[in-house]
């Protein structure tokens, strides 16, 4: 028989009741850390509410992982688990501080994630790569060019796009000539050059109703099936953090590069310039011009914390059964 539930699995689901959204363990376990922080309340279960040379304690993620545990288990499941890469910016700036035990690095995140996204949507920064390099690399990578079942799929449904060229005008003509010849390119191997990927392709004719709804759930579902959108998402990302960071082939000293520091020192001034270790540029002398090919000031490790490996590993996605 069950004996109810505990005070930790009780806060787990208080907390999901009042973010319906999807949460993660990452955010979650500071979040209910720091509210039993504030509480000053004695803990029934003895977990610690205090950090542990900065760190999250020990026993706090034990506890707290077991009591999430508990609410999955079938029988009378209250919370589902995902396990997945994040699959965008919002995702990354909201998940990805608390990825880590150390509230030092955790609040670095908390302030500057904000500004980079900041940056992104103000096209200051460009993905390392575009979604057709992401595609094809995913294609490579993951399935390894075994594309026979989806070119079997394509080959159902390209003679009724070719049939709707006839019927449609204007941009969507345009866009409905780039999918097919994208996918020529990617089943046939035809000498077709095309800038878009196929998710690329079908979004503007779905947003625009340009096919039959029969059409439209076909080739919807095959885009779905061919990259899941939240692999796109998750490669996208990638390519942000990979235009943001110089990262090593081997080890996991990531550092921020020389132009992303130049864009967070002009968007957080106040934040950047009480870093540890933050040394302001040295005055130039009159008359002097120099090339402006590094960073204009000189920070201390802590800034490249900011982002490291973790980034693409799997979070725990958590929402309410």
């Amino acid at each position: 028989m069950s004996r109810g539930l505990g005070q930790l699995q009780r806060s787990i689901c208080t907390y999901l009741a009042a973010n319906p959204a999807q949460a993660t363990y990452e955010t979650l376990r500071w979040e209910l850390f720091e509210q039993r922080k504030k509480a000053a309340i004695p803990c029934p279960d003895d977990t610690p509410a205090r950090l542990r040379d900065g760190r999250l304690p020990g026993t706090w993620n034990s506890s707290l992982k077991r009591a999430l545990d508990g609410l999955a288990e079938h029988g009378e499941r209250r919370v589902i688990i995902d396990r997945r890469h994040l699959a965008s910016m919002e995702e990354f700036v909201t998940h990805y501080p608390g990825k880590s035990l150390v509230a030092s690095t955790r609040e670095l995140r908390l302030v500057l994630l904000p500004a980079l996204a900041a940056i992104v949507e103000a096209k200051k920064h460009l993905p390392r790569y575009t979604q057709v390099e992401n595609e094809t690399f995913y294609l490579k990578e993951y399935l390894g060019y075994n594309l026979r079942p989806f070119q079997n799929t394509w080959n159902e449904i390209e003679p009724e796009l070719v049939k709707e060229l006839q019927s449609v005008a204007g941009d969507d003509r345009s866009t409905l000539f780039l999918l097919v010849a994208r996918a020529k390119s990617l089943f046939e191997g035809a000498p077709l050059e095309c800038r878009r990927s196929i998710a690329e392709c079908v979004q503007p004719l779905v947003e625009h109703g340009a096919l039959s709804p029969a059409l439209e759930k076909k080739i919807t579902a095959f885009s779905a099936s061919l990259v899941p959108p939240s692999q796109i998402g998750f490669l996208r990302l990638k390519s942000y953090i990979r235009s943001f960071s110089d990262i090593p082939s081997r080890g996991s000293s990531y550092r921020l590069k020389p132009e992303t520091l130049h864009s967070l020192e002009d968007a957080c001034p106040e934040v950047m310039k009480t870093l540890p270790g933050y040394q302001p540029p040295p005055a130039k002398k009159s008359g002097m011009w120099a090339l402006d090919d590094g960073p204009r000031s000189t920070y201390g490790p802590e800034i490249h914390k900011l982002i490291d490996k973790t980034v693409f590993e799997t979070f725990v996605f958590i929402r309410k059964a």
